[in-house]
């Protein structure tokens, strides 16, 4: 009986090293740890950009970007959410084309969030026609309004009310008025730490001035820095900020610190509060497009410039900045 028993426990120990030799850390299956397999991103580019590809355990983030032109892809398990689908133009000929080949490689649902009324942002909205479309109450009103918009676009666009749930990932969302347009939202997603700020921030990128009315109504550029320092107060122990135009950021303070801050002295240019670096102040758009490139020389440029003359088309007066 005592062989026996000696048997039968070597038989036990053999079988217990067995389950815990298969039951190694490394080989755990994403299924059991939580977390999930997304294989090989595309091999696909961008004309003219790059694709930047950041992975968590349960979500997986496509930034792609030319010419300053961005989408963000938000992949999960089983959809993906486009978040603004940029534009088209001459010099961006096949962006379009290029995200939608791009999504559709990933082999899953489609979902694409607007979050405002900016060309650059929805240009390329009947390629995606099929998928359904979504924004903030407030911007769909201006989206639906606008002919241009339309003409690419007219069917339905789903309303978020403050937040909207993708594949069990739940996008928390906001809507601010007179900033860097007439209404901007911005999402985030907390259970991730992410937060997609659009054209509100820029990852050393100078900001879209052109619609800053200092001569008439309530200031943009205060409403501006005040959902900043909103952000500093809600966001800080965030892990990126995703911007309307480049790549994400990790620099949570250091880049709304440097927003404001560029506010401050564009609006000081502008109200002759600041003088140039040569001396004097400023009466014209370009004097003070200039002083904010020798303030910020490596910073992209392409969305300040718009707010010069001439700007969209000939005769365009730019931004309306002095009298």
């Amino acid at each position: 009986m005592y062989k026996k028993l000696k048997l039968d426990f070597s038989v036990l120990l053999a079988m217990l090293i067995i389950v815990a030799t298969s039951c190694k850390k490394d080989e755990i299956s994403p299924e059991i740890s939580g977390k999930v397999d997304f294989g090989t991103a595309p091999t696909l580019t961008v004309s003219n950009g790059n694709i930047q590809v950041i992975t968590t355990d349960k979500v997986r983030y496509h930034v792609l970007s030319a010419f300053s032109i961005t989408s963000m892809l938000i992949e999960t398990k089983s959809e993906v959410v486009i978040v603004d689908v940029g534009v088209k133009a001459n010099y961006l000929p096949n962006y379009g084309s290029e995200l939608k080949a791009y999504a559709d490689a990933l082999r899953k649902t489609i979902s694409v969030i607007i979050t405002h009324d900016h060309r650059d942002h929805w240009g390329n909205i009947d390629l995606f026609a099929s998928s359904k479309i979504y924004a903030e109450a407030a911007i769909v009103n201006e989206l639906s309004a606008n002919a241009d918009f339309r003409s690419l676009y007219s069917g339905n666009i789903n309303i978020i009310t403050g937040s909207k749930t993708f594949d069990g990932l739940t996008y928390r969302s906001e809507t601010v008025s007179n900033v860097e347009a007439h209404k901007n939202a911005y999402f985030y997603i907390e259970d991730e730490k992410i937060l997609f700020a659009e054209d509100l921030v820029g990852n050393k990128w100078q900001l879209f001035l052109r619609e800053y009315t200092p001569l008439t109504g309530e200031d943009e550029i205060d409403n501006w820095k005040s959902v900043l320092n909103n952000f500093k107060t809600q966001f800080a122990d965030y892990k990126y900020i995703f911007v309307g135009h480049g790549f994400p950021t990790t620099e949570i303070l250091p880049t709304l610190n440097e927003n404001i801050a560029y506010l401050e002295n564009a609006k000081g240019l502008i109200k002759g509060t600041k003088q140039l670096s040569a001396g004097g102040y400023a009466t014209t758009n370009k004097q003070v497009i200039d002083e904010l490139k020798l303030l910020y020389p490596s910073w992209g440029t392409g969305s300040i410039d718009l707010a010069l003359p001439n700007a969209y088309y000939p005769g365009d007066p730019g931004g309306v900045w002095f009298p």
